[in-house]
């Protein structure tokens, strides 16, 4: 049925129906991420046209082939790691503490049941193996989730309980162990400590590496937007603009809402305008994010009934 949906928008692309259709239709291509849903979801969109745009009889064929249940289960699967995407790509506050957790989501959710057809029944267990193999984790996936308070008692995955605690201890005993060489290349005496002392050391280990590990990013999303806003501030006319200064232009950039901000409520007499800017600024924010999920209202009902039972743990 993919196959059939594939060709179909191919041949709507190349015979120029496209213009007869209410909305454009998403080609699908191997190299960029997420395009599986979106060519679905912008097919669903038009399928109710597309019996009186499609003349050829061998894609009349395909499309009287496709069933429209069926495509919308295809939809809500795919629309499960478009959301991953999008929580893991965020540049706002820490994201590398949730890769494991929503693997471990994604590979809960691949798990065929008895309400599922038997196309989406294949392609979850197709999916199931697929995200825990091919979705390689590194030693700070497993790290970050203990460190982070929300998810520290490993309730989402507990299989890797052991392993997490395991690489914790050995970081932080590689911390220490570099510490105690600094001593010992000094001129001082590695000092004495007591119980209480070691408790303090311990703490001060573990914030200071939540500090390094909670700072990486889960996705490159956030350089390559930063590499493309860098790359437009270097133009023809700032041939000489210095590293240095273009590192305070990509800051200020990045971050000129929170600065005004704080700028204006160091002001006693522009409180309250900054405290309507940073009310405006959260209320674009959330309809901005709202505008996103909500669009084709339609579509939206039939592919949310298929999941009411549901539940979103983050």
């Amino acid at each position: 049925m993919f196959n059939n949906v594939q060709d179909l928008v191919s041949y709507l692309r190349r015979s120029h129906n496209q213009s007869k259709l209410s909305k454009r239709l998403q080609m699908f291509t191997k190299t960029r991420w997420n395009l599986a849903y979106s060519m679905i979801y912008s097919f669903i969109s038009v399928y109710p046209e597309l019996s009186g745009v499609v003349k050829d009889p061998e894609q009349k064929q395909k499309l009287a082939a496709i069933d429209y249940d069926v495509l919308l289960e295809f939809s809500n699967y795919f629309k499960y790691f478009v959301e991953v995407t999008k929580v893991l790509s965020a540049d706002k506050h820490p994201t590398i503490h949730l890769v494991l957790p929503l693997k471990q989501w994604l590979i809960n959710l691949s798990k065929p049941n008895a309400h599922d057809s038997a196309a989406i029944a294949s392609l979850k267990k197709y999916m199931h193996h697929e995200i825990a193999s091919y979705w390689e984790l590194e030693d700070v996936h497993f790290m970050v989730i203990i460190l982070h308070p929300n998810f520290k008692y490993l309730h989402v995955c507990p299989a890797v309980k052991g392993k997490c605690y395991n690489l914790l201890n050995d970081e932080i005993e590689r911390r220490r162990a570099k510490s105690r060489s600094s001593y010992a290349s000094s001129s001082l005496s590695y000092p004495t400590t007591t119980s209480r002392q070691t408790t303090e050391e311990n703490d001060a280990d573990i914030i200071e590496s939540s500090k390094d590990i909670l700072v990486i990013p889960a996705t490159n999303t956030c350089v390559e937007r930063l590499f493309s806003a860098s790359g437009a501030a270097a133009t023809e006319s700032r041939t000489r603009l210095s590293a240095h200064k273009l590192d305070k232009l990509m800051f200020l950039k990045k971050n000129h809402l929170v600065l005004k901000f704080i700028t204006n409520s160091t002001s006693p007499e522009t409180n309250t305008t900054a405290s309507g800017s940073y009310d405006e600024l959260t209320i674009n924010e959330r309809s901005n994010y709202l505008s996103d999920h909500q669009k084709n209202n339609t579509i939206e009902e039939q592919t949310d009934e298929a999941n009411n039972d549901d539940v979103y743990f983050f």
